[in-house]
């Protein structure tokens, strides 16, 4: 494919590692984004979750980082939490993972 055809994709495509804290700043001030964590942690107000998050994602430069970080953490919980046979566990881990793809490379 040459460069005109991959600018289809512009707004589907991973981010590159320089991205990776524009996004994360945007997903802070995503409006939905917000309700979610507003959900887990009602009583924490959102200067103390963005605060706490901006903690959490230091040292995070790649796309990996940000799998080793969180998702690794996440998958970990559902694994351990669930009393699900591992073939509907594994569909679970799946859909989270497509989930926290869409959230970073969601682009406006």
């Amino acid at each position: 494919m040459n460069k005109e055809e991959l600018k289809r994709f512009d707004e589907i495509r991973p981010y590159e590692p320089e991205e990776m804290q524009q996004a994360f700043e945007d997903l802070l001030n995503d409006r939905q984004f917000s309700l979610v964590l507003k959900g887990f942690v009602p009583w924490l107000p959102k200067g103390v979750r963005n605060g706490l998050l901006r903690l959490a994602f230091k040292g995070v430069k790649t796309p990996l980082d940000f799998q080793k970080r969180f998702m690794k953490r996440i998958v970990q919980y559902i694994t351990k939490v669930s009393h699900l046979p591992f073939y509907r566990l594994s569909r679970i881990i799946k859909h989270c993972n497509i989930l926290i793809d869409n959230l970073l490379t969601f682009r406006k």
